[in-house]
């Protein structure tokens, strides 16, 4: 699950990067969607993580000796605090990528032409 969560957080990173510098707001809908994927991957590690300490306390004794105490100290509070972050990083994609077709009040010629209407139509 880790490995997932990792090419899951780089392909969100780069496609970030990329709507950054695309002004579609496909792109931004995209990349705030990874955002949400990697976030769905990282709870998933946490809670198998959880859930493997949690079992090996009640069922292993070899490993969890029945008096012991086991924490998860500043790691677990990391993941979480990442799957904050990730989950902001998705809602500011999806902020951002509001249709901008038909307003004329672009910030560079680039942009300008990046939001002109298509037609997919026969002619």
């Amino acid at each position: 699950f880790s490995a997932i969560h990792i090419l899951l957080v780089i392909i969100a990173f780069i496609c970030g990067l990329y709507s950054i510098r695309e002004y579609r707001y496909t792109y931004k809908r995209l990349t705030a969607m990874i955002y949400i994927l990697a976030a769905a991957s990282l709870l998933v590690c946490i809670e198998v993580l959880s859930t493997i300490f949690r079992h090996a306390s009640e069922h292993l004794p070899d490993i969890h000796p029945p008096k012991t105490k086991y924490s998860f100290n500043v790691c677990y509070i990391l993941a979480w605090v990442v799957f904050v972050q990730l989950l902001g990083s998705s809602f500011a994609f999806f902020f951002c990528s509001k249709k901008r077709k038909g307003t004329f009040d672009e910030a560079t010629e680039e942009e300008a032409l990046a939001n002109l209407p298509v037609d997919l139509g026969r002619l």
